[in-house]
């Protein structure tokens, strides 16, 4: 762990954050904590914590939350206990350096009531492997693929249980496929552009365990207007309106 932590205030008078030695803050993560709809006192978990900023950001939102950070990289633990601590939202945190595709003794089946994942975009063998370590994991499904992710978090989460991702469009069909193999039903989903003239480059999804059938499509997040400057919802999810 780097000793010399530089944090930045996300927003005025909002949380401080350092990213450690983790991977950097992105844009992929402020939108997913956004759309996370957490309820008061709900049991939640972070597959894949990293630096710890999707918990940071719905705990700052709704402390009640009671919260456990999963990784597999004990450096990008120690970052995430750091920003809580940093930001006083470390009550009612636990961390977990632990594979989040084998959860026996860490997470009793069927006790969550949320998961919130960013998950690594690229199956493996597609793509340049990243020779950092942190981002070859962060990016690559090398040690988590689509399936085991879905598998182990079917396995945590009660019966009405959620999950929240983010992930990219082209890989929508499998994503959806394989909630619904394990029996997680896609209850919401939200299209992200980056401006109305390009292509969708992000998804935001929402699963329920056990759910019923019926998918509501959520308005397209348009990030930026045609000058380049951010839009309205941008503003409001950046703290900048």
């Amino acid at each position: 762990m780097n000793t010399q932590l530089t944090f930045t205030q996300l927003w005025d008078e909002g949380p401080r954050y350092t990213a450690g030695d983790a991977f950097p803050l992105s844009t992929d993560s402020i939108l997913l904590a956004d759309f996370v709809l957490p309820k008061k006192h709900c049991r939640l978990a972070d597959f894949g914590c990293g630096s710890g900023i999707l918990g940071l950001l719905i705990k700052y939102r709704e402390p009640s939350v009671r919260l456990t950070n999963i990784d597999i990289q004990q450096n990008a633990l120690e970052t995430a206990r750091i920003n809580m601590r940093e930001n006083g939202l470390d009550a009612d945190v636990e961390y977990h350096c632990a594979d989040f595709q084998d959860l026996r003794g860490v997470i009793p089946d069927h006790s969550l009531d949320l998961i919130v994942c960013n998950p690594p975009y690229f199956s493996a063998g597609s793509g340049e492997l990243s020779p950092d370590e942190t981002r070859k994991v962060a990016r690559s499904e090398t040690n988590c693929t689509m399936g085991s992710l879905l598998r182990s978090s079917s396995v945590s989460l009660r019966s009405g249980g959620r999950i929240c991702m983010v992930h990219r469009p082209e890989r929508l069909t499998e994503l959806m496929t394989a909630m619904i193999r394990y029996r997680i039903e896609p209850k919401r989903i939200r299209f992200v552009q980056h401006s109305i003239l390009h292509k969708a480059s992000l998804i935001l999804i929402e699963g329920r365990y056990e759910g019923n059938p019926g998918l509501q499509v959520d308005p397209v997040l348009v990030l930026h207007e045609q000058d380049g400057t951010m839009t309205p919802e941008a503003k409001r999810i950046y703290h900048q309106a």
